[in-house]
């Protein structure tokens, strides 16, 4: 897998889709990798988060945008329903592995908010029956799938939204993983 290939990863198609309260970029992505059960990786953020879903040769990328004026009770109930929404979406039940980006300790601020959007990605993993859910630092996340962990996806592929490029490299991270 050389995710540094210029035809490593290409955007097939984008759309504009609106739910709840949440914007939503989706990003049907074609990849070169080996054909292979479904695997998810997940950027949380306060606001911005992403969402991919590796399967097969192609992926689903989400660029998800929640609003700010959210209470902590309604950010996470949000977060919850619509990263359900989007894996049933996807038709994913029982998936075998995710990956879902831990804190960047350099951040000073937001970090609460981070860990209650991050909880509630994996709580709506976990009523999608994922089999396994990894929760590493981005520094190991980039240095496995990029072989550095000063690159980051959002430089590599500018192309695509920077939190779901971040979610797609998580999916390589669990796709690796999922891999031995």
């Amino acid at each position: 897998m050389d995710v540094h290939a210029p035809d490593f990863v290409q955007v097939q198609h984008k759309e504009h889709l609106l739910y709840g309260v949440a914007e939503v970029d989706w990003l049907d992505l074609r990849l070169q990798l080996p054909d292979r059960a479904p695997v998810i990786g997940i950027d949380p953020g306060q606001v911005n988060m992403g969402l991919t879903v590796l399967r097969g040769r192609g992926a689903w990328s989400y660029q998800i945008k929640l609003p700010s004026t959210l209470d902590p009770v309604e950010r996470v109930t949000e977060c919850i329903h619509v990263v359900t929404y989007l894996l049933e979406r996807e038709n994913i039940t029982g998936c075998r592995r995710a990956c879902v980006e831990y804190a960047a300790f350099a951040a000073l601020y937001g970090q609460v908010a981070l860990a209650e959007n991050r909880t509630s990605a994996v709580v709506a993993l976990l009523k999608a029956n994922t089999l396994q859910i990894d929760i590493p630092s981005p520094g190991t996340i980039r240095k496995e799938v990029f072989g550095t962990a000063k690159e980051k996806a959002e430089e590599l592929w500018p192309f695509i939204p920077k939190d779901a490029a971040s979610s797609l490299g998580c999916a390589l991270y669990a796709f690796k993983k999922a891999e031995g």
